[in-house]
C-alpha cells in the first residue's frame, strides 16, 4: 500500500515508468498500470473561451492577484500526432513538459478523468505519459481494465 503523499509529486510514476521503459517485462508494465491508476497527472491545454470580461480582469491584474472568473473559462487538451497516429499527452509533473509546456496552461486530472479525456477524442489511440522525457503509450484498448485495478493508496 501507499500513501497519496507519495505520488503527488509524479516522482513514483516516472521511476515505475523509467525501470518498466528499460526492461520491457509484463510484471513491470502492471506495475506502471497500478501507480498510473492512482495517480493526478498534467495535461497541457489552450485557452479555448473566455469572455470580454474576464479578459479584461485578468488584463489588469497585477502578479500575486487572486482572480475569480465571472463567466466560464474553456480550456481545450492539446492532441500530439506521431504520423499518422494522435495521442492523449499527459505528464506526470508539469516539469516534464519542459519547454513544450511554456506555450499551455496546466491543469490537474485524475487518470480516470485523463482517460475519459482520451476517450472524448476519438482520432486518438491513447494516452502518452511524459512524451517528450520518458514516453510511455498506454493504449485507450487498456483504459477499462485500469480502472478496474485496485486501488494501492491506503485508506
Amino acid at each position: 500500500m501507499v500513501k497519496y503523499k507519495d505520488l503527488e509529486s509524479g516522482k513514483v510514476l516516472q521511476y515505475l515508468i523509467d525501470r518498466f521503459n528499460k526492461d520491457r517485462t509484463p510484471d513491470k508494465f502492471y506495475s506502471v498500470l497500478r501507480c498510473f491508476r492512482d495517480s493526478y497527472v498534467w495535461i497541457p491545454c489552450t485557452l479555448s473561451s473566455i469572455s470580454d470580461a474576464d479578459i479584461e480582469k485578468f488584463s489588469n491584474a497585477n502578479v500575486g492577484d487572486t482572480i475569480v472568473s465571472s463567466d466560464e473559462i474553456r480550456l481545450k487538451p492539446d492532441i500530439l500526432r506521431s504520423g499518422d497516429e494522435y495521442f492523449f499527452p499527459v505528464f506526470s509533473n508539469p516539469d516534464q513538459m519542459g519547454d513544450y509546456g511554456k506555450n499551455f496552461s496546466k491543469i490537474e486530472k485524475h487518470s480516470f478523468e485523463a482517460m475519459g479525456m482520451a476517450l472524448a477524442h476519438k482520432e486518438t489511440m491513447g494516452i502518452v505519459v511524459d512524451a517528450f522525457t520518458n514516453p510511455l503509450v498506454i493504449d485507450k484498448g487498456l483504459f477499462d481494465m485500469i480502472e478496474k485495478l485496485p486501488s494501492e493508496i491506503e485508506s
